[in-house]
């Protein structure tokens, strides 16, 4: 045996092997790492629509916390930057629409897309695929599933959509998914505050009394008509169908909500019939206590809303002298409703971060330009808490009728003493104190219009 003389291709061979051994080992090294590693990872077994819509929801919820916890209105402009554009997810809806042809995740995604931008190009198209032809097909069970699946709280469905949603229902109606479906399209319109309700509500509406009234799942068709935010101001028309339902269903959570809605309904139609409404609130007090878990969130919402309207009948309903109301306006001077005694008012409980209130003043103006030099006024109650942000507010809008500050020295409220469920509230007091209209949101132009008329009309005659 003998040494290898350095330098020489014999001694340089063992080292080169030795280099190679070291590299591969390294490489399986850094492979067994790496699998190791992908191994102990969490799996995504999430379906790709599934995980776009954990994406909206994670969106959604970022911006309802910083909304909830926004206390300036710096703070509630960066709240608002922060919330989700359904335009955004609408385009990665519809590319995976367009990916998985013909799957429950592609219809599930036209209709989230159709559903929640249906204005925007990616929304207009994922109606157009929906219209071409493949709801005629379509099992009612799956458009059910993919509905719900697409439900948020931006949804917003086109006339033509729904039209074709009843068009499955008709098809489909011996199938208890119809109930669902008919069920989704009168949803569509709530909180809906048209003088009348569409053509498509109409019609499922009487299809649910008619042929679905048993149903388990028509609970969100009632809520429709009357929750604890009051119900449209056509919603009287479909008492019968509340009534049908409550003698056919034994479903709790179903008579829970009609029961409620048919207080609401009958409530909302006139002086005549205040008692008689405040004895169906109590009615259901006694029916529904919130015993049952499943559905007991509902129960206990709906429950402190049967009392706070049972109680708002004894003290401020229709036919009723209006309360006292002595506080100080927006800019501190004292206020009573009574300085406006002999004229109609139209009191209005508003703020300038209620969206639908600001979105009421140009029409209230309005009613004050065409009632000018009669027995009319408005009265506001303003529940800002910040006044900077209430006169940058007004700076930019603004408004020629005086406004109670509705928070009290002492901390109390005066939305709270008028048990105010709702931003905007509307009470109409005829020239006499008396309350003779009330409305949650607002019931529509020509309503308010027609109503402040007849009771003007009314004041001019006994001067």
């Amino acid at each position: 045996m003998h040494e290898p003389i350095p330098g020489t291709a014999a001694a340089k061979g063992p080292r080169r092997r030795w280099k190679l051994y070291f590299g591969l080992g390294s490489l399986l090294g850094a492979v067994l790492v790496v699998g190791l590693l992908l191994a102990w990872m969490p799996r995504d077994d999430r379906n790709p629509f599934d995980r776009l819509r954990d994406d909206w929801s994670r969106a959604e919820n970022a911006f309802y916390e910083a909304a909830r916890n926004a206390k300036t209105a710096e703070a509630r402009k960066a709240a608002a930057e922060k919330r989700p554009k359904p335009e955004a997810f609408a385009a990665r809806y519809l590319e995976l629409a367009r990916s998985q042809p013909g799957t429950p995740a592609a219809l599930a995604a036209l209709c989230w897309a159709a559903g929640n931008a249906p204005a925007t190009a990616p929304g207009k198209e994922a109606s157009a695929l929906l219209q071409d032809g493949r709801l005629d097909r379509v099992d009612p069970g799956d458009l059910l599933k993919a509905l719900e699946a697409a439900r948020t709280t931006s949804e917003t469905w086109s006339r033509p959509m729904l039209t074709l949603f009843i068009g499955v229902a008709r098809r489909n109606l011996d199938r208890p998914e119809a109930a669902g479906l008919l069920t989704r399209i009168c949803a569509s319109e709530f909180g809906d505050s048209s003088p009348e309700e569409s053509k498509t509500f109409a019609e499922a509406a009487d299809l649910i009394a008619e042929r679905f009234a048993a149903s388990p799942d028509i609970s969100n068709f009632c809520e429709s008509l009357g929750s604890r935010n009051g119900g449209p101001p056509w919603a009287g028309k479909y008492e019968r169908h509340l009534r049908t339902i409550l003698d056919r269903n034994r479903t709790r959570l179903v008579r829970c909500t009609a029961s409620f809605a048919l207080a609401s309904v009958v409530q909302g139609a006139g002086e005549a019939r205040q008692e008689e409404a405040r004895a169906l609130y109590q009615q259901f007090l006694k029916d529904f206590d919130g015993s049952d878990p499943s559905i007991k969130s509902v129960e206990d919402n709906l429950i402190f809303s049967a009392k706070h309207e049972a109680e708002g009948i004894r003290k401020r309903g229709l036919g009723k002298p209006a309360p006292s109301l002595v506080g100080v306006d927006l800019d501190g001077r004292a206020m009573s409703l009574d300085d406006f005694r002999g004229k109609v008012v139209m009191l209005s409980f508003w703020a300038t971060w209620c969206g639908p209130c600001m979105s009421l003043i140009p029409h209230e103006r309005a009613l004050l330009e065409r009632f000018k030099d009669q027995p009319f006024a408005i009265v506001g109650v303003n529940g800002d808490r910040e006044p900077d942000a209430l006169a940058k507010a007004l700076a930019k809008t603004p408004i020629p009728w005086r406004s109670f500050r509705d928070e009290r020295p002492g901390g109390n409220f005066i939305s709270g003493e008028w048990k105010v469920a709702g931003w905007p509230t509307l009470y109409l007091i005829d020239h006499q104190g008396i309350i003779r209209h009330k409305w949650v949101g607002a019931p529509g132009d020509e309503i308010l219009e027609r109503e402040i008329g007849r009771l003007v009309d009314a004041a001019v005659k006994v001067k």
